[in-house]
């Protein structure tokens, strides 16, 4: 069993994990990761709208922060920008009907 190695602080993330990795589970991470692209492309094609927004505000903490926006924080922005919009979509389609 090896330990685990995080990204470091130009990702957000922890520098070192002292926890040792468990067996197998590098099969289980590399499945988890195809699963994640495929669930990033379905995303990304389908809120693009919220995706460009959502990398803008990546950019935007790149820029002014030390920190990258990891591809899973991506598919979080995405997400809850989308949930967002369509929010503020129903509000304005209340308000015209009023």
């Amino acid at each position: 069993m090896g330990k685990g190695i995080g990204f470091g602080k130009k990702s957000g993330e922890r520098a070192f994990c002292s926890e040792p990795t468990p067996p197998g589970r590098t099969m289980h991470d590399q499945k988890s990761k195809m699963w994640d692209r495929e669930l990033m492309k379905m995303i990304q094609s389908q809120y693009s709208d919220a995706y460009a927004c959502a990398k803008k505000v990546a950019e935007y903490i790149l820029k002014t922060t030390p920190f990258d926006v990891p591809e899973e924080e991506m598919m979080y922005l995405t997400v809850h920008i989308q949930r967002l919009n369509h929010a503020s979509q129903k509000i304005a389609d209340i308000k015209e009907g009023q």
